[in-house]
Formats: structure tokens, C-alpha cells, sequence
């Protein structure tokens, strides 16, 4: 799992954390973000890097970036599609599913997650995550 998440760190494809749908999309253990965020910072430092400062924020959205973007995919949805629903910008639909956390709309994550039909798996998420779900406003 650890190769597998310092790929995805690296490269910035947030959704491929994990090989298949119900792993990418596990809301993980406050223990399970500190590990795999000590494990991240540690290989980033060791290639001569710095962990990203919002690396632990990074990590706990990562499953809602696989969800949202898993969902879309499973209904043979375009970025296109969706964004017309939304009246949202193909970009900011994009970046939700990247787990891209600058300049999140909460009302646009909220929106998606309904249109998706995936508000109680999302509601299990935002429990687990209650600080970042302040912070993104949703």
C-alpha cells in the first residue's frame, strides 16, 4: 500500500491510492493517517524533498477523490456531463477528484456527493474527519 500511496503523492494521481474500488474508497483510522503520513514524509525526505505541509489533509481526502471520481466513472459520466448538472466547471470537478484541496468549494464537494448518491457513505467520512470537514466546509 505504501508503494502504492508514494506513487500516487509523487505524481499527484490521487484516485489510483489503492487497487480496487472498496480499498480506494475505506475511510481510514486516525492511526492509519498518522502511519501512512510519517511513511510519506519519510520517503519524500528521503528523495530529497519536503513533505507537502498538508500532506495528513491530503491523505484523509484521498478516499472521497476515489469516491467521487469511481462514481462518475461506474455511470459512464463525463467531467462534461456532470458539470452541466452542477452548473460546476469541468476544472473544480477535476480538482475534487484529484483530491486537489486548495480552493475547495464545500457547497460544490456537497453538491457532487448528492448527485452521486453517495451522502452516507460521505456522512461516514465526515464523522471520521471532522476537522477537515470543518476546514472544507461541508
Amino acid at each position: 500500500m505504501l508503494q502504492r500511496c508514494w506513487r500516487i503523492y509523487s505524481t499527484g494521481i490521487m484516485s489510483e491510492k489503492l487497487e480496487d474500488a472498496a480499498e480506494r474508497h475505506k475511510i481510514l483510522s486516525d492511526e492509519e493517517v498518522q502511519e501512512t503520513v510519517e511513511q510519506m514524509a519519510s520517503l519524500r525526505r528521503a528523495s530529497g524533498r519536503q513533505p507537502d505541509a498538508d500532506l495528513e489533509a491530503m491523505i484523509r481526502f484521498m478516499p472521497v477523490a476515489a469516491c467521487l471520481r469511481d462514481g462518475r466513472e461506474e455511470r459512464g459520466l463525463s467531467l462534461q456531463h456532470v458539470g452541466q448538472q452542477l452548473n460546476a466547471s469541468q476544472e473544480d470537478l477535476h480538482d475534487l477528484e484529484g483530491g486537489r484541496l486548495a480552493g475547495i468549494d464545500g457547497r460544490l464537494l456537497h453538491a457532487y456527493v448528492e448527485f452521486l448518491g453517495k451522502s452516507s457513505w460521505f456522512a461516514r467520512w465526515k464523522t471520521a474527519n471532522p476537522e477537515l470537514t470543518a476546514r472544507l466546509g461541508v
